[in-house]
């Protein structure tokens, strides 16, 4: 019953929501083109989530095998040493430069949240718009730039996501240094480290300017052909990355922005007696009034984090260049980051408890999905399988130059489905709409991590 009506609640909410977009009249008009809306199969969604107060160490992370190898490390890692949860998460952000170079780089923006007891902080550590150029590997990736005189290194380019991972250490007075937390893991760490989906899609479209480079031709490729999916990737000389990071950091570290303002916003409609604060990097109001903030090419960030003992770290890390680079002899990428900004939103229902953070960190326009949830209701989540019923409700995506609708038709009701084609706006069906990750904590037992159905992200516990 609660599915079914928050079904017709959902089917009015984007009658409205689409004659914000554009008038109505004109929607009638491209209503006449022939939308492309095949059925897909309904599947059932999957729960990913570590829920519960008993679990020590729950990791999210790339994939199931990334974090198991993880979290084994972490249980060899506490028996020489007493790790706390700000040094276990920078472990993890070092372990993530391995397993996706694609995204997680020296010179990615990092957006960081966390609960360390004492209430929820965002810092989203980025650079400057006007930062020197980065520092380049000398071997260009392209034939006719490699006929050119190589030209000196650059001034250093602000390496802000390991800043923001070393911050994160000295703000909250960790008893080991970022080098000293480098030898641990370089010690203790046995597990080969293996390509997942994500990065074995990067190198699958960009295998000629890849193989073009003799860095990475000698990690990515098995002879003449590309690795793929758990194949192996060397081990970073993480010791040598720090140190180099340390080396060039006063050049750079007043160019590193962090950004800590959020917008205060209400949803469009709640009862009067509900006390709802939302916090979000990005002014929901924008889609209250009908204007979307929509990128002319999708968007994909990991997310990573950790929850230990009542405490907890979220992250995404966000980069996008145009020519892949090798950083320092290795395979990391180097470059200027053109990625656009991402979206999270800090949820506070002072009625029933919950505290609810959300990562968007995929698709054209990752606020959209999270104001949609606001507008849904998602703030009035009583229980981990209310809130993931909404998170794994159909999404729908409007775009704009023509105004049009992407719809995850295969996760709805057939009477949904039926109501939301009666209203005569181009649809199309896709298999899947952005990645949502969420933190709730909530009074009692039920806080945890929960990704997404969608996502190829996953979350493992260590009972």
């Amino acid at each position: 019953m609660v599915a079914r009506n928050r079904s017709s609640i959902f089917t009015v909410f984007l009658v409205l929501a689409a004659c914000s977009l554009a008038a109505c009249s004109a929607l009638m008009e491209l209503s006449k083109q022939e939308p492309d809306f095949q059925v897909l199969p309904k599947r059932t969604p999957t729960l990913n989530n570590c829920i519960g107060v008993d679990h020590r160490d729950s990791i999210l992370g790339p994939t199931k095998k990334f974090n198991e190898n993880f979290l084994e490390f972490l249980q060899l890692a506490q028996k020489k040493y007493r790790l706390n949860i700000q040094e276990k998460f920078f472990l993890l952000g070092l372990a993530m430069l391995n397993a996706r170079p694609d995204k997680v780089t020296p010179f990615s923006d990092l957006y960081l949240t966390h609960n360390l007891g004492t209430g929820n902080k965002y810092t989203l550590f980025t650079i400057k718009k006007t930062e020197p150029p980065p520092r380049l590997q000398k071997e260009k990736a392209t034939e006719h730039l490699k006929k050119e005189k190589p030209s000196k290194p650059g001034p250093p380019s602000p390496e802000s996501y390991l800043f923001g991972l070393e911050n994160l250490l000295k703000a909250n007075k960790a008893s080991r240094s970022a080098l000293e937390l480098v030898s641990i893991f370089e010690a203790l760490y046995p597990f080969p480290v293996r390509i997942g989906p994500r990065l074995a899609e990067f190198l699958k479209n960009n295998e000629s300017e890849l193989k073009s480079n003799s860095v990475f031709g000698q990690s990515f490729f098995k002879g003449d052909q590309l690795a793929t999916v758990n194949e192996g990737l060397p081990k970073l000389p993480f010791k040598k990355i720090i140190q180099n990071y340390h080396r060039h950091k006063s050049h750079f570290a007043s160019d590193i922005i962090q950004e800590n303002f959020l917008f205060s916003s209400q949803p469009k409609k709640h009862e009067a007696n509900e006390k709802i604060q939302i916090h979000c990097n990005f002014d929901l109001g924008l889609y209250q009034n009908g204007i979307y903030v929509i990128s002319s090419r999708a968007r994909e960030a990991p997310v990573f984090g950790i929850r230990s003992q009542g405490h907890w770290i979220l992250a995404m890390a966000s980069f996008r260049t145009e020519f892949p680079t090798p950083f320092e002899d290795t395979f990391l990428l180097a470059g200027q980051n053109q990625a656009r900004p991402l979206s999270i939103c800090m949820i506070k229902n002072e009625s029933s408890g919950l505290d609810l953070t959300l990562f968007s960190s995929e698709g054209r326009d990752p606020g959209q999905h999270l104001n949609n949830l606001i507008e849904m209701g998602i703030f009035r989540s009583k229980s981990v399988i209310e809130l993931t019923e909404y998170l794994n409700f159909p999404r729908h995506l409007f775009l704009i130059n023509p105004p049009r609708m992407l719809y995850e038709g295969h996760r709805s009701e057939q009477d949904s489905l039926d109501n939301i084609q009666a209203m005569q706006f181009p649809l199309y069906n896709v298999e899947g709409l952005g990645q949502v990750t969420a933190m709730i904590g909530q009074k009692g037992s039920e806080t945890g991590l929960i990704s997404d159905s969608r996502s190829l992200t996953q979350v493992s516990c260590r009972e």
